[in-house]
């Protein structure tokens, strides 16, 4: 076999990189001609379909920058996201972050409040509402290796010639990653093990019959060796603080080294031992403010691009917006991205009150990339798997198509065929492609299907839904609509949630001629189909405790689905009170047609829309 020096991964590099002589070998990393595979992308180009348009507050100072750069939050695989952003950033990142999965083996949990009463309610880990992301790797050890490696080959990618790597991790991963960064960044690459001392010992690990595990590990890398940027950041002296001859301290302060946390000057506690810090989103593996604006200002510089493909609360992102550095955050969690979401607009708030400059940003998803991928990958492009892998995941079986015997002896399909997919109980179930939005023509046709076949019930799984579809099922008594969540493609996922779609009622309110705000005036959240009993009757009874956001485009165009925010209210942690009326007096330009758009999240992170046309 010839081997291409040159080829930094891929089927023309056969061989391990020159620079390290160890690396780690799983279960498909090399092909059966003994080379080594590269990251698994769609044969297809990958685009970022863009979704909001979030801008700062109109009395916000303006930031001064080279050029217009808009930062982006991304929901969806990392993997793909970093793919579709290689044309436009390769080579442009000056900054990576990433605190990614640790293969803790475990479920972690998202948090919520419900209402204004600011107590959170943990359910057990094991309620599949609940779940706020997985870290279980069902597929085996050999997946998670895998998994970061094609990511951190996309990574060194992205980075700038002077950019650096920070990865969290601790003691499960930490060793296999340092590993897989010496083989595709070079063993010259790697800078420096940063030892965080997450902070005082619990009583329970007290009891712990071992060593008490106290520290996470990051790990630093650079894409070159000989040059990267590094400020160097220093502790303040003490008060009283003297040399050892007496004399009075020189310089900035003491220096920084790769052990945080460790002594009384360096103060960074991991805010999962404080209980009432005000930091606290409600995501369970967050991460201090502090250390972030650390790795920040000592990696980059102001107007530097910084990226967090793991970014979960988006305390990265929170940070280099505070700080004056764009950023690109991902993350494939639906609860992550809303919990974000918020907390930058919440940024925006704040640094606008404090008559500092803030950034304006923009919310993509993959469009169908992902689902089209995983039909095309992982079921073979073949309709039967598809539809036999959401029955299972609905606890359906799949519904026999094949002809019967008609009185006159001829063969015909049976009613439905084609459009009926499988059958739950006494409910027929119709599964729409992966690549296509749910209509009301798609509707009517599985109900003709139904009453063809004579069922009495009716059940529809769809990734997405024309806005209000659901109430029209309703209407007809025994359909029923459920979101196909995109848990459904993980390889990992033991047991998928559906949900029950929502809908919402609005006013107009005409302050004058052509002012307008706009009152909510009812709700339906999108419910776990086999959810708590309990948050079910207090939504039937309170819908409006499980609202946690909402927003208003007053000038939506249906045709491209762009979301742009004019006003926004919604919960945190610390200030629960929501309000169901803008107060913004949205003022139009003049008569015409319009349509106004109402965007309800609730608190798990499930979007409704309504919209309203205007005739000025």
């Amino acid at each position: 076999m010839q081997h291409d020096p040159n080829a930094p991964w891929g089927a023309d590099n056969p061989l391990p990189p020159r620079r390290s002589g160890l690396e780690l070998i799983w279960e498909g990393k090399y092909d059966a001609c003994g080379r080594r595979r590269g990251p698994s992308l769609p044969p297809f180009p990958v685009t970022l379909r863009r979704r909001e348009v979030v801008d700062p507050p109109p009395d916000a100072p303006a930031r001064p920058m080279s050029g217009v750069f808009r930062n982006r939050l991304i929901r969806g695989d990392n993997k793909l996201a970093m793919a579709a952003l290689l044309p436009e950033f390769r080579g442009r990142v000056n900054l990576v972050y990433i605190d990614p999965p640790f293969a803790a083996g475990a479920d972690f949990r998202a948090d919520v409040a419900l209402g204004e009463d600011p107590a959170i309610i943990r359910k057990a880990r094991s309620a599949p509402e609940a779940i706020a992301y997985r870290d279980a790797w069902g597929t085996g050890a050999d997946s998670y290796p895998q998994m970061m490696y094609e990511r951190l080959v996309l990574i060194r990618e992205l980075l700038s010639p002077d950019g650096s790597l920070y990865i969290h991790c601790d003691w499960r991963a930490n060793a296999m990653l340092r590993l897989i960064c010496d083989e595709i960044f070079g063993v010259e690459c790697f800078q420096r093990e940063i030892i965080w001392r997450i902070g005082w010992v619990s009583g329970y690990k007290a009891a712990a019959a071992n060593w008490i595990r106290n520290h996470d590990t990051i790990l630093f890398y650079t894409r070159d060796p000989t040059r990267f940027t590094f400020n160097k950041e220093y502790l303040p002296y003490p008060p009283g603080y003297r040399r050892r001859d007496g004399s009075p301290p020189r310089g900035p302060g003491y220096p920084l080294e790769d052990t945080w946390n460790c002594s009384e000057m360096d103060r960074l506690d991991s805010i999962q031992i404080k209980s009432f810090s005000r930091e606290k989103v409600g995501y369970e593996t967050q991460k201090n403010e502090a250390l972030l604006r650390r790795i920040i200002r000592a990696s980059s510089n102001e107007g530097d691009l910084v990226a967090d493909f793991f970014c979960g609360s988006g305390t990265t992102l929170a940070v280099a917006e505070e700080l004056g550095r764009r950023w690109i955050g991902c993350d494939i969690g639906r609860h992550a991205l809303h919990i974000a979401r918020k907390r930058l607009i919440d940024r925006q708030r704040s640094l606008t009150a404090k008559g500092s400059p803030c950034q304006p940003f923009d919310t993509f998803d993959l469009e169908d990339a992902e689902r089209c991928w995983w039909f095309s990958h992982r079921l073979s492009a073949s309709e039967e798997n598809y539809r036999r892998t959401l029955l299972e995941h609905l606890g359906a079986t799949p519904l026999a198509s094949s002809p019967v015997q008609s009185e006159s002896g001829e063969e015909k399909p049976l009613p439905g065929s084609g459009v009926l997919h499988g059958q739950r109980g006494d409910e027929l179930v119709h599964i729409a492609p992966p690549g296509a939005r749910f209509s009301r023509a798609d509707l009517e046709q599985a109900l003709a299907a139904a009453r063809g076949r004579g069922g009495n019930r009716l059940v529809c799984l769809a990734w997405e839904f024309e806005p209000d579809l659901v109430r029209r099922a309703e209407w007809h008594g025994n359909a029923r609509l459920l979101v196909i969540p995109p848990e459904a493609m993980e390889p990992n996922r033991r047991e998928v949630v559906f949900f029950e779609p929502g809908w919402l009622d609005v006013e107009i309110c005409w302050r004058e001629p052509f002012c307008a705000d706009v009152r909510l005036t009812g709700f339906r959240p999108c419910l776990p189909e086999r959810g708590d009993p309990e948050l079910r009757a207090r939504a039937a009874v309170a819908p409006f405790d499980l609202l946690d956001f909402w927003a208003i485009d007053f000038d939506h165009d249906p045709e491209t689905a762009l979301f742009r925010h004019h006003w926004q209210s919604y919960r945190t942690r610390n200030n629960r009170r929501l309000v169901l009326e803008s107060d913004c007096g949205y003022t139009y330009a003049g008569p015409g047609q319009r349509t106004v758009a109402v965007k309800a999240v609730d608190v798990f992170g499930m979007e409704t829309v309504a919209l309203v046309t205007l005739a000025l």
